[in-house]
């Protein structure tokens, strides 16, 4: 009975991790295209491109008029833009 228990445990535990593991490592690489975003205000007037490297992951930065936005791929491509 205990051996079932424990498999119960694992079999639902185990994949509720992962998930929750994914969603941290999404929130985190917002962030840091987020930050990528503030670094691209600072520049404005001297450059239009850039990219940032932060954790092994490149956020490529453009400005458009008022427009910002930053491209990133973890697992898949990713594009978060501010007006």
């Amino acid at each position: 009975m205990g051996v079932f228990v424990l498999f119960m445990l694992a079999t639902l535990f185990i994949p509720l991790h992962y998930k929750m593991y994914d969603i941290q490592q999404e929130r985190k690489h917002a962030l840091h295209a987020s930050a990528t975003m503030l670094e691209a205000v600072k520049q404005h007037g001297i450059a239009t491109t850039g990219t940032h490297i932060i954790d092994g992951i490149s956020y490529h930065w453009r400005l458009e008029g008022q427009r910002i936005c930053v491209r990133y791929t973890d697992r898949r491509p990713h594009e978060r833009c501010v007006s």
